[in-house]
């Protein structure tokens, strides 16, 4: 475990954006299941009712750790948290990190609005509704499991099935306060140049802060290497820093060098806001049909992470995040796939800490539905732009498999929503890649992903024996199960391939609880055999990196290197030397 940055504190959410004075409101709350829609004639808004049940928050009701864990749909549930009224003197922030799927909330019956989609973070100005003492909180949450809303691996069925987990609803990320001024930073990203030694910022203010100074500060392990001051002219600022060729550290797996960040305003040398945070330089280069990290060639060796634990469904605690970040390293992997979830800020800050490369992948849709498009566009650009400061983020996904736009080779349409998805993360960040449609079917794409669960190196040689030549002849070609790389008329123009999902085996023992891809191994022995002769055959084939399907058992799918409990079904020490042979 590496040295934490200035901006982490033990509990606090986000340590890319931390100010000091800030509290928890996660643990116990009371809750209710409002299946006959009373609460808003009831005025649950401003009162607490008869019959509330305690809940732990952030865990969504279906998940054992909430104290509820019922499996049963409820589609309006309601949260009350009461607190004291902190005192600060100055303006007061309620931030919620995810709330699946339509949120409005009420302080002391004072109505703070509405926020829509289950993925992306948002906050809340709560100052002029704060009373001396106790304060009532009120929650009112909608979700159902219409096909069309964003819902990744959340099923919409009457049970989980096939690769399709339990719900999430409601609070299912961290909830928390922080006083502010009204002249502050509302928001920033930075991302740097390792080719010109250069840390690139963009910056929004308050128009309250407008004639104040700011100051940009980098250090490294405690040293001064940066320091810019500007006048804030504007709500928006665009500004770059250099770093001297002696101090500048670049981020890599093996090193990943974090700078301490401070983003300080002042007005006649008075502090209004102060914000800590990090920043590590790891530029992202397609060339040709490799990757380069920092001017290298680098091999992508990744696992699918889907984010899931038997007790917290979707929401994880720091301890459980670190040892699955420590048993990926420790198999021999660089990166993780994180698949149809949007990974909490602390899970992105303990990669960037630890060095494990990581991508941001949309949820997806299961069914097509035109009057949701904006709605989506919309949360993946919040979610893009909430994670573009974390050096360990290397790639955009905007779709898996055309979940949700089934008919994408056949439909124009179809693809250019597919596009504007594609548009939507490289206009927010054009520093990385954007894969359209992992697995099939791309449309505009800056990396070419392909799915195929061929039982062993041999069939995946059959499958792909004429690869190379569609690529060097800039085809389309199957992929698998008749499905081709490219959707409609579009087809290869030089990106880098990757296998982004392959293997998926299961112990035959396993086969009793769920199941796995191929026919199931009786040992680890058999088990190492069909995965080494795998990645043999990827070798061959040239592609520019894997994602090896998957880290852990999830639910009804036996197919992870670990168990849901995390305990190995090989030795690690055996996939770190397979993984290693590249």
């Amino acid at each position: 475990m590496r040295k934490d940055v200035l901006s982490y504190e033990k509990g606090h959410p986000n340590p890319l954006f931390y100010r000091p004075t800030w509290v928890s409101l996660n643990g116990e709350w009371r809750f209710l299941f409002d299946d006959d829609n009373r609460g808003l004639k009831e005025d649950w808004s401003a009162r607490m009712p008869e019959g509330s049940r305690p809940i732990q928050v952030p865990y969504a009701y279906e998940a054992p750790a909430s104290g509820i864990g019922e499996e049963k749909e409820h589609n309006i549930l309601w949260y009350f948290k009461s607190f004291t009224n902190p005192q600060w003197g100055r303006k007061v922030l309620l931030h919620f990190e995810r709330i699946d799927y339509v949120f409005d909330g009420w302080l002391n019956g004072h109505y703070l609005g509405k926020h829509i989609g289950g993925y992306d973070a948002f906050c809340r100005d709560i100052t002029e509704y704060l009373r001396n003492g106790d304060n009532l909180l009120s929650i009112r949450v909608y979700d159902d499991k219409d096909p069309c809303h964003l819902r990744g691996k959340q099923t919409t069925g009457a049970k989980p099935a096939g690769c399709f987990y339990p719900p999430t609803s409601g609070i299912y990320g961290d909830v928390w306060m922080e006083e502010v001024n009204p002249a502050r930073v509302q928001g920033y990203d930075v991302r740097g140049s390792y080719d010109e030694k250069t840390a690139y910022f963009r910056l929004l203010f308050t128009p309250e802060a407008i004639g104040e100074t700011l100051t940009i500060a980098l250090a490294y392990h405690g040293k001064a290497v940066a320091k810019k001051k500007i006048t804030v002219s504007n709500i928006y600022h665009e500004e770059e820093l250099s770093i001297s060729p002696k101090d500048f550290h670049a981020w890599t797996p093996a090193h990943p060098c974090l700078y301490d960040l401070t983003l300080a305003l002042d007005r006649n040398g008075e502090v209004s806001d102060t914000v800590l945070s990090y920043f590590g330089v790891n530029q992202v280069e397609a060339r040709g049909n490799r990757l380069f990290l920092n001017g290298k060639k680098r091999y992508l060796k990744f696992v699918l992470y889907q984010g899931y634990n038997p007790e917290g469904g979707l929401t994880f605690t720091e301890a459980q995040y670190l040892k699955d970040v420590s048993l990926i390293k420790a198999m021999g992997f660089n990166g993780v796939r994180v698949h149809e979830k949007v990974e909490s800020e602390l899970f992105y800050y303990l990669a960037d800490r630890e060095g494990l490369l990581t991508d941001l992948e949309l949820p997806s849709a299961q069914r097509y539905q035109r009057f949701e498009n904006e709605e989506i566009q919309a949360e993946f650009g919040r979610i893009v732009t909430d994670h573009v400061g974390h050096p360990s983020l290397i790639a955009y996904v905007a779709n898996n498999e055309s979940w949700g736009v089934q008919d994408i080779d056949i439909s124009e349409e179809l693809r250019e929503q597919q596009n504007k998805l594609y548009e939507m993360a490289n206009r927010i960040d054009w520093t990385r890649p954007v894969v359209s449609n992992d697995g099939w079917e791309a449309t505009e794409t800056d990396l070419l992903s392909l799915h195929n669960y061929a039982e062993d190196g041999k069939k995946l040689l059959e499958d792909y024996a004429g690869l190379k030549n569609a690529l060097a002849h800039n085809e389309n070609f199957v992929v698998t199960c008749g499905k081709r790389a490219f959707a409609g008329d579009y087809h290869y123009s030089g990106q880098p391939v990757i296998l982004s999902e392959f293997f998926g085996l299961a112990f035959k023992e396993d086969l009793k609880k769920g199941w796995g891809y191929n026919a199931p191994v009786m040992n680890s022995r058999a088990y190492l055999k069909k995965y080494r002769s795998l990645l043999r055959t990827i070798k061959k084939l040239g592609f520019a990196g894997y994602c090896v399907t998957q880290f852990a058992d999830t639910y009804q799918e036996k197919n992870g290197f670990v168990s849901d409990k995390r305990e190995a079904k090989a030795s690690l020490v055996a996939l770190k030397r397979a993984n290693q042979a590249f």
